[in-house]
C-alpha cells in the first residue's frame, strides 16, 4: 500500500471512530451515513461515484480531490493471512472515492470550452 493510500485510510479511520458512538446511539445507521452528513455540512449535498457522475452527464473538474467513504468489505483468503495486530475494525474495507456537485461540471460545458 502506498504512503498516500495509507494516509487517506488513517484520515477516514479517525473520522469513522468519531462517528461510531453516534451510530451506536442511533443518530446514524452507518458510519458512511455519518461521513455523508459531515460532507453535507461542508456543502457537498449530492454525492456520487465518478462513474455515476458520467452517467448523469457530468465530469469531475480537473484537480478536484475525492471525498472518501468506505466501500463494501473485502472477502477472501487474505483475511486469514493478516496478523492480529494488522486487523482493526476497518482493515477489510476498501476506500470508495466519491465526488459532490461542487466538484463536477456538465460535460457539454467542457466540450464548449475547447
Amino acid at each position: 500500500m502506498t504512503q498516500e493510500m495509507q494516509t487517506k485510510r488513517e484520515i477516514i479511520k479517525a473520522m469513522s471512530r468519531e462517528i461510531q458512538p453516534l451510530v451506536k446511539a442511533n443518530v446514524y445507521k452507518t458510519v458512511n451515513e455519518g461521513l455523508v452528513a459531515i460532507y453535507t455540512e461542508q456543502g457537498h449535498t449530492e454525492i456520487h461515484s465518478f462513474k455515476k457522475w458520467l452517467e448523469l452527464g457530468c465530469v469531475v473538474k480537473k484537480g478536484e480531490k475525492a471525498l472518501l467513504l468506505w466501500g463494501e468489505p473485502r472477502t477472501g483468503q487474505n483475511h486469514e493471512k493478516k496478523t492480529e495486530q494488522d486487523k482493526d475494525e476497518f482493515s477489510f474495507f476498501p476506500l470508495a472515492y466519491v465526488f459532490s456537485q461542487k466538484q463536477v461540471q456538465p460535460l457539454e460545458t467542457l466540450h464548449m470550452a475547447r
